[in-house]
């Protein structure tokens, strides 16, 4: 369930999120306009806060420090994760000052009142996220806002955060049918290695492969001699015949690893 705060402002997202088919519930929060529980690492509950700010309101709130001094300790007090989302599509003027663009006509903008000047909003929003903790995501329009909050809502809570992987996909030339292979995470740390890659990673991981704990052991592999990596059997890519890796790419491999 995603709670949004009754209020003006969030309240207006209760419709577009709905339709997206997510499920809504407007109450009174304390800090931020949306939240809603995740799942974690082992299905650990995550309680995510989001605070949704037009352009307008953000520059008002960072020129009276209420996001900073108010808003924002008490949302990493609050939550387990914080998100702000600015919303507006913006621009700067020959001065340098944030100008925003007018929903009804794409390409005419103003400058907005108390306009700070571009290059100090960013460096503003950078410290936030930073230094702050707030996960920044700007959105030009409430649709962008819409489908973000979908995207970050089905991230959290369609499966626990240790079962996203996609970031462990390796750059290799043969990865084309390498993909199709499913490997462990120790596998795909062999492959990484110099003078291994995806094919001779195979064999490797057999060979440092604990059968008792049915894990790779890392520690075994950070030990092993040159004469012991030379003797690991792979396959020849060329001839499918069985060879060594040999005392050349040992070398290389320990070197490497020191």
């Amino acid at each position: 369930m995603i709670l949004i705060d009754s209020r003006a402002g969030s309240k207006e997202l209760v419709k577009p999120l709905a339709a997206m088919g997510l499920p809504v519930e407007e109450t009174m929060l304390d800090y931020g306009d949306l939240a809603f529980l995740g799942r974690g690492e082992n299905g650990k509950k995550v309680f995510v806060g989001i605070e949704h700010k037009k352009l307008p309101d953000l520059v008002q709130s960072l020129t009276n420090d209420r996001l900073a001094g108010h808003q924002l300790p008490g949302m990493l007090g609050m939550f387990d994760r914080c998100w702000l989302i600015v919303e507006g599509e913006w621009d700067h003027d020959p001065e340098g000052r944030v100008t925003m663009f007018k929903a009804k006509r794409k390409r005419s903008s103003k400058r907005l009142r108390g306009s700070p000047l571009a290059v100090a909003l960013e460096q503003r929003l950078l410290t936030l996220e930073i230094r702050g903790g707030l996960h920044v995501r700007c959105c030009p329009t409430q649709h962008d806002t819409v489908r973000f909050l979908c995207g970050l809502y089905r991230f959290w809570t369609d499966k626990d955060l240790d079962e996203h992987k996609s970031h462990l996909a390796i750059h290799a030339p043969d990865l084309d049918r390498g993909l199709l292979i499913p490997m462990s995470d120790f596998r795909r740390v062999i492959a990484q290695i110099p003078c291994i890659g995806l094919r001779t990673s195979a064999a490797v991981e057999k060979y440092f492969w604990d059968a008792d704990k049915n894990e790779g052991s890392f520690r075994r592999m950070m030990l092993a001699t040159e004469a012991e990596w030379a003797e690991i059997e792979t396959i020849n890519e060329k001839t499918l015949k069985p060879r060594r890796i040999g005392a050349s790419r040992a070398k290389q491999i320990t070197e490497a690893l020191a």
